[in-house]
C-alpha cells in the first residue's frame, strides 16, 4: 500500500474504527436475526394454539407487511447521514494526527495564532 498515494483517504480511520465497527456489526448479526425469528415462530404457534387460529398470526403477519416498507423508507435519510458522520470523523482524525505529528513546529511558530482564523477543512 503505497502511504504517499492519495487514493485511499483516512487510512488510520480505515484500520481501526471501520474494523472495529465491522466486527461488531458481524457479531451482532446472529442475535439480531435468529433470536427474532425464533421469537416469531414460538408466538405464532402460542397464539394459534390458544386463540383464533391463524387469523390472529396473520394480522401480525400484514402488520409486519405494511410496516416493514414504511421503516425501511424512513431509514433512508439516516444512512446519508451515517455517512457523512463517517467522513467527517475520519477528516476529523487525519486532522488531528497531523496536529500531533507537527506540534512542535505548530508551536515554534506559534501557529496557533494563525490556525485559529482558519477554517478546519
Amino acid at each position: 500500500l503505497n502511504v504517499l498515494n492519495n487514493e485511499v483517504q483516512n487510512i488510520d480511520q480505515l484500520l481501526t474504527n471501520d474494523v472495529e465497527k465491522f466486527c461488531t456489526t458481524i457479531v451482532d448479526v446472529y442475535s439480531n436475526v435468529s433470536k427474532p425469528i425464533l421469537d416469531i415462530v414460538i408466538l405464532v404457534q402460542r397464539l394459534s394454539s390458544v386463540y383464533t387460529g391463524i387469523s390472529t398470526p396473520g394480522a401480525m403477519v400484514a402488520y409486519l407487511l405494511v410496516a416493514g416498507p414504511i421503516l425501511a423508507n424512513a431509514r433512508r435519510p439516516m444512512t446519508k447521514l451515517t455517512v457523512v458522520e463517517t467522513q467527517l470523523e475520519g477528516q476529523l482524525r487525519y486532522v488531528h494526527n497531523r496536529i500531533i505529528s507537527n506540534c512542535e513546529e505548530i508551536a515554534f511558530y506559534q501557529g496557533n495564532y494563525r490556525c485559529s482564523n482558519l477554517p478546519i477543512l
